[in-house]
């Protein structure tokens, strides 16, 4: 059981007082691995497959060539992530929706089912900000959940408080696609999108927002427009996350968030977790083309229309494919991913900036490949000057502040009823 010392001073106390200025410095008797067992270490972005806990291959108990499995997250220090509720955009139609919310159900079923019977005694579901502390001291791993576009929730509010009720305790409001809640940052021709459709959030979406606000559910600007992005933190009546995004003016993508952005969103008391996929860590047009071409071979192979990764990544075609990919065209690195952070910090401060890898997602970096290799983002935060307290709040206290802040606002608005 880990002996976590600095997490006494966790929540509202440790963000809101501390500041980037801390001055505790490691001990130069302790090397990287006590340091890095003792923090307590939350990755706010862990994709899973629709058959995850249903199938031997993604079973999180077994050795599994996932980038997250139990096993895993010993190995690297990993405490606690965030198991995403992911289901891709599609046309927007009654039946449409009614398929969405079911591959929605099959997914929080899944991760109940790791949590609550599975490996009940190795990991447990996290509910509120002060359940992660707890579980994590009494020597559990910590799940909780958080949706990846809010078209699972189709044209029906009642479904808030419906996931909400099962744990969720973010909702990204857009992906890939425009959908009835706001515009996203990558609108999708295929599926007729037009450059803007509702010029940021849509009526719809102002009430899933203050619907979400209201049961306690952290609204997610990662995907969705710059517009949609900041108009969202007026609306929200909580601070907001992004939470699983990079720096623009180190990659320019529009899945990366601008300085103004970043400020504003410091502005609001938010938090913005930086994602360790390589696309949005540096620019490589050939690897971009190279792996294009290969996603479209494996679909071909499967008879499919179009490569999905949660179905064809861990088919061996893909993984061998990927092999020689990384080699020729190499992953960004855990270095360029700290740069990232560097900046974030540069320009949002160090209360507002967290870590995300969005693994078994896309994610996955030269040096951090998945949950076992989690330790070397620590080791470079150190090497780069950072003190243990500034790097605590990156990896976990700062998203904790915030979620905490929504619970209040929940509390809030239910006794002003």
């Amino acid at each position: 059981m880990k002996n976590k010392k600095l997490i006494i001073i966790i929540l509202s106390s440790l963000a809101l007082t501390a500041c980037s200025g801390d001055k505790k410095k490691p001990n130069k008797n302790e090397d990287v691995e006590s340091i890095h067992q003792q923090l307590l270490t939350i990755d706010t972005h862990v994709d899973i497959s629709p058959d995850y806990t249903f199938k031997e291959m993604f079973d999180p108990g077994q050795k599994t060539l996932m980038q997250v499995d139990l096993d895993k997250m010993d190995q690297g220090g990993l405490d606690a992530a965030f198991f995403i509720v992911y289901v891709a955009q599609t046309q927007r139609t009654t039946e449409n929706y009614a398929i969405a919310k079911a591959q929605a159900q099959r997914k929080f079923d899944s991760i109940h089912r790791m949590t609550d019977s599975l490996y009940h005694e190795k990991i447990r579901l996290a509910e509120h900000p002060e359940d992660v502390i707890k579980l994590n001291k009494a020597g559990y791993k910590v799940a909780i959940i958080g949706i990846e576009n809010g078209y699972v929730i189709g044209k029906d509010l009642t479904l808030v408080e419906n996931y909400y009720n099962q744990g969720a305790r973010y909702m990204t409001l857009a992906h890939n696609g425009h959908n009835d809640i706001c515009d996203s940052a990558q609108p999708n021709e295929k599926l007729g999108d037009v450059t803007i459709e509702h010029h940021g959030v849509s009526e719809f979406g102002k009430q899933v927002i203050s619907e979400m606000n209201r049961v306690g559910m952290m609204v997610d600007v990662s995907h969705v427009s710059d517009e949609c992005m900041m108009q969202s933190l007026t609306l929200s009546k909580a601070p907001v996350i992004a939470s699983h995004s990079s720096v623009r003016a180190l990659t320019d993508s529009p899945r990366n968030m601008t300085d103004e952005m970043m400020k504003a969103l410091a502005d609001a008391n938010g938090v913005m977790q930086l994602v360790a996929l390589s696309a949005y860590l540096k620019i490589d047009p050939e690897r971009s083309v190279a792996i294009k071409s290969l996603r479209k071979s494996v679909a071909e192979k499967y008879q499919a229309i179009k490569y999905n990764y949660e179905l064809h990544s861990h088919k061996p075609e893909y993984i061998a494919g990927m092999k020689i990919i990384d080699k020729k065209y190499p992953l960004a690195t855990v270095q360029d991913y700290v740069d990232h952070i560097d900046y974030a910090v540069k320009i949002m401060g160090v209360n507002h900036v967290g870590i995300a890898s969005d693994f078994d997602g896309g994610g996955g970096i030269m040096g951090w490949k998945d949950a076992s290799e989690t330790m070397n983002i620590t080791k470079e935060l150190l090497r780069r000057g950072y003190s243990v307290q500034d790097i605590e709040k990156i990896w976990g206290a700062n998203l904790l502040r915030v979620w905490e802040d929504v619970d209040n606002v929940a509390k809030s608005l239910k006794n002003a009823m």
